[in-house]
């Protein structure tokens, strides 16, 4: 979530604004996207999976949990700590 906030925010300033960050680590791939105000989305995957395709899934799971969450989470709802299970 830091990082998503201070590559967000500069790119508010300079240019269009950030729609995925991906993660290339040793064992796996990460890809991250904004589906609410304050709600990120991650997918996580191995290194056989190419990059387009984990972001094409993650773009048809944003696309059907985008309309329930905005439901269940109107306009200006804050997601904090409070709504995390770490069980």
């Amino acid at each position: 979530a830091n990082a998503w906030a201070t590559y967000s925010q500069g790119e508010t300033k300079r240019g269009p604004r950030l729609n995925f960050l991906f993660v290339d680590c040793q064992e796996g791939r990460t890809i991250v996207t904004q589906v609410l105000p304050s709600l990120l989305l991650s997918l996580i995957s191995d290194k056989t999976l190419p990059l387009h395709e984990l972001q094409a899934k993650l773009l048809v799971l944003k696309e059907h949990l985008s309309v329930t969450l905005e439901q269940a989470f109107p306009a200006g709802t804050r997601l904090g700590p409070s709504c995390v299970n770490n069980d």
